[in-house]
């Protein structure tokens, strides 16, 4: 059996709500045959569905609905960070510390996708390296979905303003 990448429905689901709701036809030819079967099927968000349609429903939704904004991409992931780092997190007897910020975003990453690795590297209080390795590089809008979740739920916590940047792209 081939090791076919994968994400979890908590991940296409958001895309696809938007797709669904579309009745103007605009999605239907960034899309083929296989997303559009999954995306009229129903979403668990613990079940693991094809990458690739994952990808492009992302895309779709970001070159139809943002108009291939990545700003706002980035508050996409700012916004899905706050809600999820508030629905778990909120009364939660953790330390709020950037140590708990990056132990908690690599659990993530490793429940999102059945593929790929992100490691994370503290440099100092302020500051960490993040990196992606055997991931998808040309996927840009993750990536600034990524620096958006980054931003809102290393800031709930750590309890600090954070901005996150591109060091380099590879």
């Amino acid at each position: 059996m081939v090791n076919m990448k994968q994400s979890k429905g908590s991940m296409i689901k958001t895309f696809i709500v938007g797709i669904r709701a579309d009745k103007s036809g605009a999605y239907d030819a960034l899309l083929n045959e296989e997303d559009k079967q999954v995306i009229h099927s129903k979403i668990l968000d613990s079940i693991w569905y094809p990458y690739g349609t994952y990808k492009r429903s992302f895309n779709t939704v970001t070159k139809v609905f943002a108009k291939g904004n990545m700003e706002i991409v980035r508050r996409w992931g700012r916004d899905r960070g706050k809600e999820i780092t508030n629905r778990l997190y909120r009364g939660a007897q953790i330390k709020r510390d950037l140590r708990t910020a990056v132990a908690l975003y690599n659990r993530f990453f490793k429940l999102w996708f059945n593929f790929g690795k992100q490691t994370a590297e503290i440099i100092s209080e302020n500051e960490v390296n993040l990196s992606y390795e055997d991931f998808d590089m040309d996927f840009e809008a993750f990536y600034y979905t990524a620096i958006g979740w980054i931003e809102s739920a290393f800031s709930i916590l750590t309890g600090k303003k954070i901005i996150a940047k591109f060091l380099s792209k590879s």
